[in-house]
């Protein structure tokens, strides 16, 4: 079993870069990518850990 360890703000790059893709707008994808990042915090945030997959 791996530990997999990502921290929000590498997930909010990610998805970031590819809502500028998506979007072909930055500024609304730095828009979408904030309300991600506080989507995340507000779910995940109080029970923050490592999280493990099953290989």
């Amino acid at each position: 079993m791996r530990t997999i360890q990502v921290s929000v703000g590498e997930l909010i790059e990610a998805m970031y870069e590819e809502l500028v893709e998506t979007y072909g707008d930055k500024e609304l994808a730095l828009v979408a990518a904030q309300a991600l990042g506080d989507e995340l915090l507000a779910r995940f945030g109080a029970k923050a850990g490592p999280v493990s997959d099953a290989s």
